[in-house]
């Protein structure tokens, strides 16, 4: 919810995701965010193809924001699949929100790609 004021998250949907964790089940964390990251980028995508690109611009955001989410308690040795998929997800939404010119720079970039 850190990232609200900077329109990376919005509350009500970080209050959503909360409601499915479980305790002491790790992979329920994985699960919330991966499926909120999911249903925030294809409402982007929605709004993107319906030429709303205010609205599709805050999705890309905020999905991006909740891909990264998924794997924060996955990061270690060895490294499970699940996290680069993720970041891959993550940055592909990050891309198509297009924030910067310093994004488009690094769209060359083969890391992790």
């Amino acid at each position: 919810m850190g990232h609200a004021s900077s329109g990376g998250a919005e509350v009500a949907e970080c209050f959503t995701a909360a409601r499915q964790i479980r305790a002491a089940v790790p992979e329920s964390w994985f699960q919330a965010w991966s499926d909120l990251g999911a249903g925030v980028l294809s409402q982007a995508q929605k709004s993107a193809a319906n030429g709303h690109r205010a609205s599709a611009l805050a999705g890309y955001l905020r999905a991006s924001n909740y891909f990264r989410a998924t794997y924060t308690f996955l990061i270690g040795a060895p490294v499970d699949p699940r996290v680069v998929g993720r970041y891959r997800r993550q940055r592909a939404a990050f891309e198509a929100a297009e924030i910067s010119p310093i994004a488009q720079a690094y769209r060359t970039t083969d890391y992790l790609m």
